[in-house]
């Protein structure tokens, strides 16, 4: 975009979920970013299957989604002006879910995965607005879940961003997940910088270790009072780094992950790059997990998603 045309594209940008907090230099840097895109009625954007490499904000026109539903082609939703398209893919590096078919002429506004990155490195505060789309698609993605059901979900969020916004995105994805649901929520951080997420929150972490538990009826629910750390939102924060789960304690991890279920509504439990048997453990235990990367740390992306295709080949 050029920066002539800027002032005429803010305000249509403030409407947007994923940019609207911006202040305005940083809506302005991001905008020479952007770069417009017409297609004619019946063009396609992009295809089921297909890597996605860019987020697209609908400037004008309609579109629908098509998916697959027994072999046979279905329409998902319907998308207009404002809606954005490809956001979270940008981060977890997912495979287009869905084929987007414009059912109008229309135009976009493109921001490719490169420019992203480096939109990130300057405003990480965008990574606030993405989580909080991460934790709503945790929420429907329910398998026909009610949204006030009662059902408890653990889930693992794998995470390849580097210091400091990996506790940052880790944060602010638990956070919305208070906002949105208003229900019990712990974030378990078995990360390797375990304490950074608590400390990013103002809290004093209490940092929890395999002697610590030892003592410990992982049976009774009392004593995560002594193990957590709580923030005025209400989201309470262990962190454990997973040596604290090896040793004699690796038999313990489902007593462990039942008595955070049993005891909130939903247990996040963040990890970082390696798979050990702690996390494959985990994994085992969990209802679905999310992979979080970025293109600094691609190649530790890359690895991690085919070694969870090999232990958990199903995301859920």
């Amino acid at each position: 975009m050029q920066p002539e045309e800027i002032p005429e594209w803010i305000p249509f940008l403030k409407r947007s979920l994923v940019f609207r907090d911006l202040v305005p230099e940083n809506l302005e840097r991001l905008a020479l970013r952007l770069q417009k895109l017409s297609l004619p009625k019946g063009a396609t954007l992009y295809q089921r299957g297909e890597p996605g490499d860019a987020f697209y904000l609908v400037a004008s026109g309609q579109l629908r989604l098509l998916g697959e539903r027994g072999g046979r082609e279905v329409v998902e939703a319907f998308m207009g002006r404002g809606d954005a398209l490809g956001d979270v893919a940008l981060l977890t590096g997912e495979p287009r879910s869905h084929t987007a078919k414009l059912d109008t002429s229309g135009e976009f506004l493109v921001l490719s995965k490169k420019d992203f990155e480096e939109v990130v490195r300057e405003t990480p505060s965008i990574l606030a607005q993405l989580s909080r789309i991460i934790a709503q698609r945790l929420l429907t993605a329910q398998d026909g879940a009610a949204a006030d059901s009662e059902r408890q979900e653990l889930v693992m969020v794998l995470n390849t961003l580097e210091p400091p916004v990996r506790p940052f995105f880790t944060m602010q994805l638990a956070l919305s997940l208070v906002e949105q649901t208003r229900r019990r929520v712990l974030l378990l951080d078995m990360a390797p910088d375990t304490g950074a997420v608590a400390k990013a929150l103002g809290l004093r972490p209490v940092l929890t270790s395999e002697a610590m538990l030892r003592e410990q009826d992982l049976r009774e629910p009392s004593v995560l009072r002594n193990l957590v750390s709580e923030h005025p939102s209400g989201l309470e924060v262990m962190s454990l780094p997973a040596s604290g789960l090896g040793g004699r304690l690796y038999r313990g991890i489902f007593l462990l992950m039942n008595l955070l279920r049993e005891s909130h509504d939903y247990v996040l439990v963040a990890s970082g790059r390696e798979l050990g048997d702690v996390e494959k453990s985990i994994l085992e235990e969990a209802d679905r997990w999310v992979l979080v990367g970025s293109s600094p740390t691609a190649g530790a992306f890359r690895a991690l998603e085919v070694e969870l295709e090999r232990v958990a080949p199903s995301p859920k």
